[in-house]
Parts: C-alpha cells; sequence; structure tokens
C-alpha cells in the first residue's frame, strides 16, 4: 500500500521548507540571537516582576540580603541554603542594582540561562 501522493508532496514540502529554515538560520546568526534574546528578556522579565516568589527564591533572597560577606558565608555554612556562595554573592550584586524586587531575585538566574543558550549556540 503507497501513501497517498499528496500526503508525500506535503511531507516534501515540509522537509524542503524546514532545510530552506536551517539554511537561513545558518546565513543570519546574529538576526537569529537578537530575536531569541528579545524574545526571552521580553517575556522572561514581565513574568519574573509580576510573580511571587517561591521558596527557594525567598531562601536566597533573605540569605543575599545580609548586612556582610562574612555574615552570608556563615548562614551558609550553617545550611540556610544549599546554593553555591558565588550564586548568593551574584545575587548580592542584582540586589544592590535592582533593589529588593522579585526581578533581582531571579535576575541572576534569567542571565545564567541566556548565556547558557549563548554557549549552546555558538
Amino acid at each position: 500500500m503507497q501513501p497517498d501522493r499528496s500526503l508525500r508532496q506535503a511531507c516534501l514540502y515540509s522537509e524542503s521548507l524546514a532545510g530552506r529554515f536551517a539554511e537561513w538560520v545558518n546565513a543570519h546568526p546574529a538576526i537569529c540571537w537578537i530575536v531569541f534574546s528579545a524574545l526571552y528578556f521580553g517575556t522572561g522579565v514581565p513574568l519574573a516582576t509580576r510573580r511571587n516568589l517561591w521558596f527557594d527564591e525567598l531562601v536566597t533572597f533573605h540569605v543575599s540580603r545580609l548586612p556582610d560577606l562574612s555574615s552570608l558565608w556563615m548562614a551558609l555554612s550553617k545550611g540556610a541554603d544549599a546554593s553555591p556562595p558565588l550564586f548568593h554573592v551574584i545575587s548580592r550584586a542584582a540586589f544592590a542594582l535592582l533593589g529588593g524586587n522579585p526581578l533581582a531575585a531571579r535576575a541572576p538566574a534569567l542571565l545564567g540561562f541566556w548565556l547558557m543558550s549563548l554557549c549552546v549556540y555558538l
């Protein structure tokens, strides 16, 4: 039993369309990266500002806002949070730049995922 001719033509068309799209993406990497970044930050930042913080984000929020790095290190050494110390240091910088809001709590993760995507893309 042979597949229907129109189904075969549709499959060939979708394969050629996917092939042309892949060629275009390979020919225009900067445009693709700009579009990805605009979509990512255009949806991620508004969601990060509107949603309530989850429990792990609340712990990071409070631990990262301790008065100095020695207090932060002491809290981490006593088991306040299992995240690496560098993450809390970066979170402290985000709070200093953006203030104490949900976006500042989520900014290191947003930027980290974006940077990881750039590394995978390249």
